[in-house]
């Protein structure tokens, strides 16, 4: 049976990661001070897998490439990949990168009159082309029909396009006599407030339940 065989490129090109960020702060009066900046990282030559020996889409499907020992159905993958005599061939390559761009903004209130409180809101954009430490990507430009490497850039799987955190203090104002005043003396009220969008969702599409698809024609039939 064809070997798989995985293959590292021979170029030994370092990843790099840039970050940089640009912001003011300002004092806005009642105690208050705003800080907006943009905030930036780009990655560039992280590692990747490219197939360079799957099947073209519609392989299959070739009249030259169906059993003729078994109508209907096609000859093994290994008797028609673009390389005869081995299985799948994966090289890691240094060919993807990586993309985060953010406005980031705070208020904050320091503690004056019995109250402090704090507002962050990040709104960003993180797009790879894979999320993990060697993010899978098709690259598979070198087998005709399949699609290019720009198609699997999208968005990070950990990319929150809206992110808002809340959080404040009030000392609560004690009486000075009696029962009440010593029951409220040294009182706090604090509290957290967090809000974020979703990750995104993959697509998936699979067969019916219920159907057996005869490979390499086309057609089914449902399972008796």
């Amino acid at each position: 049976m064809p070997a798989a065989v995985t293959m590292y490129e021979r170029r030994g090109i370092l990843p790099v990661t840039y970050n940089f960020s640009l912001g003011v702060q300002r004092d806005v009066g009642h105690g208050m001070i705003a800080d907006v900046k943009y905030v930036a990282t780009l990655s560039r030559h992280l590692a990747g897998p490219r197939t360079i020996n799957a099947l073209p889409f519609g392989a299959r499907f070739l009249p030259q490439n169906q059993d003729p020992t078994n109508p209907g159905f096609p000859l093994p993958d290994n008797l028609i990949r673009p390389l005869p005599g081995w299985g799948n061939i994966s090289i890691t390559e240094r060919r993807n990168s990586s993309n985060y761009n953010s406005l980031q903004a705070t208020l904050t209130r320091q503690f004056s009159k019995e109250l402090q409180f704090g507002v962050a809101y990040t709104y960003s954009k993180s797009m790879d082309y894979g999320s993990d430490d060697r993010g899978f990507t098709s690259g598979l430009m070198s087998i005709p029909n399949f699609l290019p490497q720009s198609r699997n850039y999208g968005k990070s799987s950990f990319d929150q396009t809206h992110i808002l955190v809340a959080n404040w203090q009030y000392n609560v104002p004690s009486w000075k006599r009696g029962f009440v005043g010593a029951f409220t003396k040294d009182w706090q009220l604090s509290g957290v407030y967090s809000a974020a969008s979703g990750y995104p969702q993959s697509i998936f599409f699979g067969r019916p339940h219920g159907l057996s698809w005869r490979r390499g024609c086309g057609t089914s039939e449902p399972k008796m």
